[in-house]
């Protein structure tokens, strides 16, 4: 299987947390989904079991190390 097949978490956080994450990489051209979206909207119970946040931003293993960085950046960056 090459690095084009698979996929890696690259965030987990709350549903707004992942869906802010993923919007950004996509406008850096970096395909991301959200698994558990849906659980998440329905039964935040469920995704949330443990006090674990279990909304993850998942993308292409070639593209990691790029939304790695774009994640960081965004930590890093203060509110206007």
């Amino acid at each position: 299987m090459s690095n084009d097949d698979k996929v890696v978490e690259v965030f987990a956080g709350e549903l707004w947390q992942a869906t802010m994450i993923k919007n950004i990489l996509e406008d850096n051209n970096i395909q991301a989904f959200l698994n558990n979206e849906y659980l998440g909207t329905i039964a935040p119970y469920l995704a949330d079991s443990g006090g674990m946040p279990n909304i993850t931003v998942m993308v292409n293993a070639h593209q990691q190390e790029s939304a790695l960085m774009l994640i960081e950046e965004f930590n890093k960056s203060t509110p206007e």
